[in-house]
């Protein structure tokens, strides 16, 4: 019997360094806004390693696709109970919404705030074009960590993750998401 290498830490490198400039990216969005009293210094935390950072599965991560990025952020929701394991995730929640009923609420909306809000809506589909498209990925494609996990990945599927939006059509079209 084979044993296979575990490209399930692949998957799980690039969403945890794709995500990182999601994030990022995003409080670089609500620093352009300069927002005011409470929210004046909010940023946004990470997504749950636990619940979305943490899985490789195939099938589990197709249906993050279409989770806006407000979704991603806050995920898991109040639906999985009383965690104690998703405060940050619960914190972002609360900060995207204050974001949303302060910009909702003025009278004259500047691009920065459109963009922040749009940001919120992408789908993470969509952020992870524009993480294919940054300078963090051209930088991550490059260490060494990243060739090795996608020279093991590219062994049992055949196709590289550091393709330009190839972990989205993984997960659009491989025959284990049908």
């Amino acid at each position: 019997m084979e044993i296979l290498p575990r490209i399930d830490y692949a998957i799980k490198n690039f969403k945890v360094t794709a995500v990182k400039y999601i994030k990022e990216y995003g409080n670089e969005l609500i620093k352009k806004c300069k927002f005011k009293g409470e929210l004046k210094n909010k940023k946004l935390f990470s997504p749950s390693n636990k619940y979305f950072t943490g899985i490789s599965n195939e099938k589990e991560n197709k249906i993050f696709l279409d989770f806006t990025v407000a979704e991603l952020l806050s995920y898991p929701n109040d639906e999985f109970g009383n965690l104690k394991d998703n405060r940050l995730q619960q914190n972002n929640k609360k900060i995207i919404q204050m974001m949303k009923d302060e910009i909702n609420n003025m009278k004259t909306i500047t691009k920065e705030y459109k963009d922040l809000i749009n940001y919120f809506n992408m789908t993470f589909e969509n952020a992870l074009m524009l993480f294919y498209e940054s300078d963090e990925f051209t930088i991550y494609k490059e260490t060494e960590k990243a060739k090795y996990l996608d020279s093991q990945f590219i062994k049992v599927k055949g196709f590289s993750l550091l393709k330009k939006n190839s972990f989205i059509a993984m997960m659009r079209h491989s025959p284990n998401t049908e």
